[in-house]
């Protein structure tokens, strides 16, 4: 893992700041603002609970056994030549038991988290599961890491469903120690084209391979939409929406929370080439900021050569924890840690199986 700053070039540019280097020096992301903690930045572990069933307390302790049985498991897969992983051997039953269990506890969540600082934001992770899995035992796992999911567990790489399982079992052990948003490609309209269905059939032929892809499909359905940490720092997959004034239920809101993306232009908000929601410019998130008391935007969605970059004026940081994306980018993963003091220090991570980022040494 490598400790760096975010550029602060424009949309698409690949030059690194000049204070930056490839060695991995650590800064944080500059601030026109001082910020101030809010609330409590400590939280005791809370532990997977629910409601004592027929068989009572000996009952729950079996189910959170076999919760970090599987979570142990999935997280020290083998990880064979290329990316590629041993046999996992994830049955239909466990993800049965996860989808219901995962959705459960998502539903027990408002579409807006609000969380404390000290805590790590991740990106896109696209099925990237061998360059997660590196990066984790990096960061730390729940309950002695905190960590923040902007969506994009699934579709383009080939592990979708050891990324997802995984992330839900944290869940649901540790809720207020992980928190996973939707991204776009959590959503049917998506997935079923990119990767993610033909996946579930593969795994467990067409039939079984259909309900498990309707069961992900439930507890994609359940997440939330957006976090907020520590009152100043807004998290989404996508973006800001021209919709904000407006109520909840708009959904051009919700769809560019998960489809927007920042764009240098002379105007608040434009057409997307995505050709779906909008992108936003530099007023746009000032307004935001300024309507809100934010102080900065952490989003997703866009792959970028250093894994993190800052635009518009600092204000707006995209963080892609998917290195190598699809095989074919040689971008770095980036994670963005957010501090007690709510300072923002973004580190890098190079895949093992990228032929070009393999010279670029770690610190």
């Amino acid at each position: 893992m490598k400790k760096s700053s975010a550029g602060s070039s424009g949309r698409g540019t690949t030059s690194h700041d000049p204070r930056k280097t490839t060695s991995g020096e650590q800064k944080t992301v500059p601030s026109k603002r001082k910020h101030r903690r809010s609330g409590k930045d400590t939280m005791e572990t809370q532990e997977y609970q629910s409601e004592a069933g027929p068989n009572g307390a000996g009952e729950e302790k079996k189910i959170r056994e076999r919760l970090m049985e599987f979570a142990e498991r999935i997280k020290t897969i083998k990880i064979q030549s290329a990316g590629q992983l041993e046999e996992t051997n994830i049955t239909i039953q466990e993800i049965h038991e996860l989808c219901l269990r995962g959705r459960e506890r998502f539903m027990s969540e408002p579409p807006l988290i609000k969380t404390p600082a000290g805590i790590c934001v991740f990106g896109d992770i696209h099925g990237h599961f061998a360059d997660l899995s590196k990066i984790l035992d990096k960061t730390g796992v729940p309950p002695k890491q905190r960590l923040l999911f902007l969506g994009d567990y699934v579709d383009r790489g080939s592990y979708g469903t050891e990324t997802i399982t995984l992330l839900v079992a944290y869940k649901i052990l540790y809720p207020k120690h992980i928190y996973l948003l939707r991204g776009n490609h959590e959503t049917r309209a998506v997935n079923r084209m990119y990767g993610f269905l033909e996946e579930c059939r593969t795994r467990f032929g067409e039939v079984e391979g259909n309900r498990m892809y309707t069961l992900f499909s439930h507890v994609f359905n359940s997440m939330p939409l957006a976090a907020v940490i520590a009152k100043k720092i807004f998290c989404c997959h996508g973006g800001i929406s021209e919709h904000i004034p407006y109520d909840i239920t708009d959904i051009g809101l919700l769809c560019d929370t998960i489809w927007a993306d920042p764009m240098t232009i002379n105007k608040r908000f434009d057409g997307s080439p995505r050709g779906v929601s909008k992108v936003f410019g530099q007023d746009a998130i000032n307004d935001f900021c300024d309507m809100t008391n934010i102080d900065l935007v952490i989003r997703a969605h866009q792959c970028v050569s250093d894994g993190v970059e800052a635009t518009h004026d600092d204000r707006c940081l995209t963080v892609f924890s998917a290195p190598y994306y699809c095989q074919e980018s040689h971008n770095l993963a980036g994670v963005a840690y957010v501090d007690t003091k709510l300072q923002v220090q973004c580190y890098q991570h190079k895949s093992s199986y990228d032929p070009i980022k393999q010279t670029i040494s770690e610190s």
